[in-house]
Parts: C-alpha cells; structure tokens; sequence
C-alpha cells in the first residue's frame, strides 16, 4: 500500500489483542454512554416525539432499562426498537425484568443474550429470513436484490413486493443497516452489524456453514453452505441434503485450472436437493452436463464465466426463476427452447457482449421482471434461420418488467412502425430505465432512427438517440404530458441531431 507522509489507518476492534498485535501501546477506549446521553438515545428511538408526556408511567420503566444497558449503544438502539409504539405497561415490565437484561455485563456473550430479545421479538415470517443472512460472512455488502431473489428461492417469501417489506422490517429493528444507495435514493445494499451477524449464527446454528478449504463431507445438518475459499476443489464431495450452494466472492479468488476439476466432479446424485446454485467467478468453460437435472432448482447464478453455450436443456428446470448470466462475455445465444422456462422471473443477461439476438418464444415469459438487455436480431442477415430470431414485438406482452431495459441494435428492425408499436414500451409502468441504441452502418438515412421512435414511447430515461429530430410525441410540449415522472434524459451520440425538445 503506498500512501502519503500524513496518512493515517484507524483500525477498530471489541478486541485489546487486535489492538497489540497492530503495535499500538495507547488505544483509544471509546467509553459507554453516560446515563443522560443513553436515556435521550433510548427515548429518541422508543417514543414519537411528545408520547413519552402521554406515557408517564412508562418513562420511569424506561429508566430502569437504560440502567441496566451499562452505556452501551447498541443494546439501548435494540431494547428501543422492540419497544417502539408499544404502550402497554406489561409489555415493558416485560423486557425490564428478563433475565438477560439482568444478567446483562460488558462482555460479548452478555450483549449477545440481550440482542436475543430482539430475535424472539420479532414475527415468526421474519426469523428465517433474518437468520438466513448469516450465510453471507461478516461484513459482507450484501445486495438487496440478492437477498430478496434468495428468499423466494428457499420457499420464504412468493415475490418481491413482500421481500421488499419484510427487508424494510429488519432494517427498522436494526438487523440490518443500510449501506449504499442509488442516485434515486434506492436502496441497493446492506451490511450486518458483527453481533447482530453473531446473533444470526448462534440462532440458525450448524444449518449455515462457509467453505474456505477443500473438504469431502459436510454434517447433515448443514443446509446453506456458502463458498468463500480461494482453493476450493470440492472433490467427490456428497451433499444431497443441502438446499444452497452459494459463491460468496470478495475477489478474482477462482483458478480456471481447479474449476476442471469442480466440473468434472458436479453431479446431480450430489446436489439434487439443492433450491439455490451460485457458480459465479468461477470461469468456466462450459456448464455442468448434470445441471438439468437438478429439478428442484429456482435460483441459477452461471455469471462472470466464460462458456460460450448455454445448454437448451437447461430450460427443463421448470421450477427456475432467477438466471443469472451477467458478464458472461463469450455467451453467445440463449437457448432456443426458452420459452419453456414458464417460471422464469428474472434473466439478468448485461454484459453478454457475444450475443446477437433473443430467442424466439421469450415473449411468452409473461412472468418475467427482470430484463437487462434486448437485442434485436438481424433477420435475413444469413446468419442463421429467421425463425429463431425474436422480433422487437417480443416485447409485447412483457408489461411486468422492472427496473432497467436496454433495447439494443435498433437499426436492425425490418417493419419498423409495426413492430415498435407491437413493442409496447408505454404500457410497461414498472421501467424506471430506458435506453435504445443505434449502430450506424455507412449513409444510414435519418428516418431509420426516427421510424422506430415514433412507437417506442419510453417510460422514464431515454438514453441514445441518431436520429435528426426527435418523434412527435417528444415534441411541442409533448415531454412532460407524456413523462411526467421524468427525472433524467441522457443523449449520447446523437451528431446528427438538429432539435432538441423542450425539457421544461
């Protein structure tokens, strides 16, 4: 690490030998909250703002508590949390005579048996997926959607509206913090606080294991197993009963040269109980063959690999729902029978630069919420049979995506005003993100952009545009009829462009 002449590394740890072993002689002992400071953060967190007037008897129970807290924060923001808008008396006793509380001292195991309470407080649809979380290691960024898609793949949640709103719960009692946030103030991922990830893993016990060396044979109690190791070969390993096989990576860990031998040795007898499959980083030059056969999968994460086939018989995984197949640069086609993947709900496909064309028959995927990129193929380019090529008005009947949608090769729409009104962008409510894009090839004439905007009404970001003026519909204080929940336009490479609308 080269930093400058007055850099400085603060380290922080719960542990005095952490502290010894980085040379320091004088740590900075961050002291617990006086009384004053822990009754105002417990009281902050517990009442709306003037119900402690309302509520006298319960201040001097609130008291009582914060006594026995000893100063420290995270135990007050937890008691708090689970005492938030309750208002009956019993309720408080409750908490102020338990036992852990009482026996409540400064050391880990203490503060560990007091966070409990929040654990058993809260409602039963919520504790599986809380302790799911401890599969991930500590301190791990863990994606929203991830986690949520992993919900619906073990049989906790049915969609993503509810593990929205069961996420949004963990996160008001502190189990989980946020993290990171788009620039629409979504958020996009959250961290575990080390106890709170403690907690997780004293509740869920030997069900979650993560694997950082090569191993043969795993407990039968283990369900959730998570790959962290940068040297895992996993031969002749037999697991039938477990339900995740996840990659947890934090970086370029995987050899392609270990992965022959992963390859070699996958077979369904070993993982056919499994709900989840993750092998993402591991750079593989093809899939599996025993892969099909692993019918009780919903979630496949094939991404970061670098196969060149994606198997058609993969689309005999009726249960699957999540496939993820992100920056796998080599992919060339999606399987041709995909439409025969009648669960599927999210195909996560950015990043797969060898592909030229959707299959035909994705647009029978009704289902379907996530599509990162559509490219439209060239038919008649001789290439390949026209009727594996799926048109533009794939699109059609695909009004339950969400999130972004990139429409890609443009110009190669042959019945340009049918089929970008067959497309039926403005009927797809749920596309926050919009882009299309044009290659041009030699004198390509103008009205071969415009054609195709007159149908593709976009929702909310248009981005990419080479035509010289923009549709009727964009125009003559049409934009803010027609997109009033526009917040940004990006035009990229639009030399040809005489007229800007009004954007006001």
């Amino acid at each position: 690490m080269v930093v400058g002449k007055e850099s400085k590394i603060e380290v922080t740890t719960r542990n005095y030998k952490v502290a010894s072993i980085m040379g320091i002689d004088s740590p900075f002992v961050l002291k617990c909250l006086k009384e004053t400071q822990s009754w105002d953060l417990f009281s902050k967190i517990a009442f709306r703002e003037g119900q402690e007037k309302v509520h006298p008897n319960l201040v001097e129970i609130l008291k009582e508590i914060v006594n026995k807290c000893n100063g420290v924060p995270l135990v007050i923001k937890t008691l708090g949390t689970i005492l938030y808008l309750k208002t009956e008396e019993s309720q408080w006793l409750s908490i102020k005579n338990t036992e852990k509380l009482l026996s409540l001292g400064i050391g880990n195991d203490n503060i560990l048996s007091v966070l409990k309470l929040s654990y058993d407080n809260l409602p039963i649809h919520l504790k599986q997926c809380f302790t799911f979380c401890a599969s991930f290691p500590k301190d791990y960024e863990i994606e929203k959607k991830l986690l949520v898609e992993l919900w619906i793949a073990q049989g906790y949640i049915l969609d993503e509206d509810v593990g929205d709103e069961y996420f949004e719960g963990l996160l008001s009692r502190l189990l989980l913090e946020e993290f990171e946030k788009d620039a629409y103030n979504n958020l996009l991922s959250c961290k575990m606080y080390d106890l709170i990830h403690d907690l997780a893993q004293s509740v869920i016990g030997s069900e979650v294991l993560t694997l950082n060396d090569d191993v043969k044979e795993i407990s039968k109690e283990v369900l959730h197993v998570s790959l962290s190791g940068p040297n895992l070969k996993l031969t002749a390993l037999k697991v039938k009963h477990i339900r995740t096989l996840l990659s947890i990576k934090r970086s370029n860990q995987y050899d392609s040269k270990e992965n022959v031998i992963f390859n070699s040795t996958f077979s369904s007898s070993s993982f056919k109980g499994l709900r989840v499959l993750g092998l993402n980083h591991f750079y593989l030059n093809s899939i599996p063959k025993c892969l099909d056969q692993l019918t009780h999968l919903r979630y496949l994460d094939l991404s970061k690999n670098k196969f060149e086939i994606l198997p058609n018989s993969i689309t005999k995984l009726k249960n699957l729902q999540i496939l993820q197949l992100a920056q796998c640069f080599k992919l060339k086609e999606f399987p041709k029978d995909i439409r025969e993947s009648i669960n599927l709900r999210h195909l996560e496909n950015n990043g797969c630069c060898g592909v030229t064309h959707m299959p035909c028959g994705i647009g029978e995927l009704t289902l379907l919420q996530t599509l990162r990129v559509f490219i439209v193929g060239n038919r008649g380019g001789g290439f390949r049979d026209d009727h594996e090529i799926g048109r533009l008005s794939e699109l059609k009947g695909l009004n339950n995506l969400k999130g972004e949608l990139r429409i890609e090769n443009l110009q190669n729409v042959r019945d340009v005003v049918v089929e970008s009104r067959k497309a039926n962008l403005k009927e797809k409510k749920y596309v926050q993100s919009l882009r299309l894009e044009w290659w041009y090839r030699g004198a390509q004439s103008s009205e071969d952009s415009e054609s195709p905007m007159e149908g593709l009404q976009p929702h909310p970001n248009l981005k990419g545009y080479g035509g010289m003026r923009f549709p009727s519909w964009m125009m003559n204080g049409g934009l803010s009829t027609m997109l009033p929940n526009l917040i940004t336009i990006n035009l990229e490479g639009c030399s040809r462009c005489h007229t800007l609308p009004c954007f006001v």
